[in-house]
């Protein structure tokens, strides 16, 4: 079972990173996805965080004081809600922060947990149930949780400081403005791709690749990849930003 994990920003990314490894050594038949890790270079960004959500089966989103409002977080959230249904999971990892200071909006239908002790048993035990009948026997799972909860307790405790905006003092239409910004700008790295993959599949239909050099349209047109040849011009298209 596919485990995707959101994050945005310094802390939320070390803490999904050490999720991902620690979840894995828990409960070894689930798959954790950190996007900054799982995809290779060259690969599409976008496409691909668009397939392993489609894919997934259970949502994390690394939660700090600082990204509730950060579009990406949204974003993700956002495309984990679509596909909820009785057998999808999306669970809020708070980290340094209580349910409480999450602002009202999409993230508050979510059921969050606390980056303590008790809390990431929680969040265990809701994956585990979430394998249906390749879970573990709660009491295996229990003395797994044991053994390896310190290793995550250490790393969660030394996760770097961040400076948190006061978000009260904002003006919330600033904020809105800035989210959908974010939101508008993933959308339209999408649209290139796709506009770009389909002129390139019309021009690989008329003409084929022969004796079109070997720059990056030429590399993009063999391959049939659309964004290697966006990269050619743009060599940072597509990074994400926090």
């Amino acid at each position: 079972m596919k485990v995707f994990i959101s994050w945005s920003g310094d802390k939320s990314k070390a803490a999904a990173i050490a999720l991902r490894e620690w979840i894995q050594c828990v409960i070894q038949q689930v798959k954790p996805w950190v996007s900054e890790i799982d995809i290779a270079a060259g690969t599409r960004w976008g496409r691909e965080i668009e397939t392993e959500l489609n894919d997934t089966k259970f949502g994390i989103i690394c939660l700090t004081k600082s990204n509730t409002f950060a579009p990406w977080i949204l974003f993700e959230a956002g495309a984990l809600a679509k596909t909820i249904d009785k057998d999808t999971y999306v669970c809020p990892y708070l980290i340094d922060m209580e349910p409480s200071d999450i602002p009202q909006g999409p993230l508050t239908q979510f059921q969050a947990k606390r980056s303590d002790e008790q809390g990431t048993w929680e969040l265990v035990q809701t994956i585990n149930e979430a394998l249906k009948d390749n879970r573990l026997k709660e009491s295996s799972l229990r003395t797994i949780f044991e053994k390896l909860w310190q290793d995550l307790e250490k790393i969660l405790k030394e996760l770097p400081d961040e400076n948190v905006e006061d978000t009260e003092d904002r003006n919330p239409e600033d904020m809105i403005k800035e989210i959908l910004e974010g939101v508008r700008q993933l959308l339209r790295t999408k649209e290139i791709e796709s506009a770009v993959e389909e002129t390139l599949s019309t021009l690989t239909g008329l003409s084929g690749t022969e004796g079109l050099g070997d720059g990056p349209v030429s590399r993009a047109l063999k391959k049939h990849d659309p964004y290697l040849g966006l990269r050619g011009f743009f060599p940072n298209l597509g990074k994400k930003a926090d």
